[in-house]
């Protein structure tokens, strides 16, 4: 490729659905593997960062870790330079929706589900759900050479911070305070995360081969109740929509 070609030039593309969100995780996986290994070959050696919001947080993860079991990452002639990933809100540990959501299949409480999406029972749903066959295993630490963080918000009522750890990269926790603009409510946390400010400091010192800030420990604790006590609401709602399944 010459040096004045976009990547999206020389990269094969596709159009974006919705549905697209709720397809096979490690089938998304598989082709954002193959897409890091196409612009490795369209800029050679220029080093390449992921930044992935939600469930593309898990595919980009997911990515990396396939990319480490083909032998591309780390040293050697042939190792991509995947430099930084950071993951914004991304149920590495599952997420209780998903849970909830496969919990009431089959029963009368699914029927009135239904009617509000169509992809309760999606793959991707199962995936994240954390049980059966088809639920996705627990992240390993990231590959070396690989700088991983995730970011989480513990007032994200989509995907709590205890959902968002992954082992061995710098898991950092955004206050309730910092996360939460005028307006905002715990869904809209969720959608907004990838703008906020603390986001955007996290990656620019990722990439600049900066230590991650610390949160202050009345940040920890009260983030930590707040996060604990969303999934405990949730797991709640998850018995409680599932009781028919026994009546």
């Amino acid at each position: 490729a010459g040096e004045r070609d976009s990547l999206a030039d020389v990269l094969p593309s596709s159009d974006y659905e919705s549905s697209d969100t709720f397809q096979d995780v490690d089938h998304a996986a598989e082709l954002l593997a193959d897409l890091i290994e196409a612009a490795a070959v369209a800029r050679p050696g220029q080093p390449i960062d992921l930044a992935a919001h939600s469930l593309g947080g898990v595919v980009a993860r997911r990515a990396v870790e396939l990319l480490d079991q083909r032998g591309r990452l780390g040293e050697g002639p042939d190792a991509l330079p995947v430099a930084v990933v950071l993951t914004i809100g991304s149920p590495h540990q599952g997420a209780d929706l998903a849970a909830a959501a496969v919990a009431i299949e089959g029963t009368p409480t699914a029927m009135l589900v239904d009617q509000l999406t169509e992809y309760r029972g999606a793959v991707s749903v199962h995936q994240l759900a954390g049980a059966g066959s088809i639920a996705l295993p627990s992240p390993r630490d990231p590959p070396p050479g690989v700088v991983a963080v995730s970011v989480a918000a513990a007032t994200d009522l989509i995907v709590g911070a205890e959902h968002a750890i992954w082992p061995g990269a710098d898991n950092v926790l955004v206050s309730p305070g910092s996360a939460a603009g005028e307006g905002d409510d715990g869904g809209s946390v969720h959608s907004s995360l990838p703008g906020r400010h603390e986001v955007q400091e996290a990656l620019a010192r990722a990439a600049g081969g900066l230590r991650q800030r610390c949160a202050a420990l009345a940040d920890v604790v009260t983030s930590t109740l707040a996060a604990r006590g969303i999934s405990t609401v949730e797991d709640l709602a998850t018995a409680l929509l599932g009781i028919d399944r026994f009546l």
